[in-house]
């Protein structure tokens, strides 16, 4: 699988880990968002960590977006080999409770050849 949940701690945050491009549910039942835990409701979500990594030389880097259906926005470019701690630098990058998708796209290497790995906090509202 190009994109795998690592940990998911209910209440608590997930580890999403990519080996190319894809898209992530965010928010939804446990039937439709892929970070919801059984029997939670995700109504929003921050980004904490990101981790990226590349064995490709040719410059490999990520693209991440998070939209809906009508909505489409950049949240950032990583490339090379990086570790960026949002949390432990005193925020997170808050994903507002419309962005439904978190689209991920690898560019200038083949599926493999790099990773990204984010760290996401859940905003789990009532059942």
């Amino acid at each position: 699988m190009p994109i795998n949940i690592l940990s998911n701690k209910p209440n608590g945050s997930v580890i999403i880990h990519a080996t190319e491009g894809g898209t992530v549910a965010l928010t939804g039942n446990d039937s439709v968002s892929n970070l919801a835990s059984t029997g939670e409701i995700v109504v929003g979500s921050s980004i904490k960590q990101i981790w990226t990594g590349s064995s490709s030389g040719n410059g490999a880097n990520w693209i991440m977006n998070k939209g809906n259906s009508s909505v489409n926005a950049v949240i950032g470019v990583y490339d090379s080999t990086a570790w960026i701690d949002y949390a432990g630098n005193g925020f997170t990058l808050k994903m507002s409770e419309d962005a439904e998708t978190l689209y991920l796209t690898l560019n200038n290497a083949t599926a493999g050849e790099a990773y990204l790995m984010v760290e996401v906090k859940k905003v789990v509202g009532p059942a």
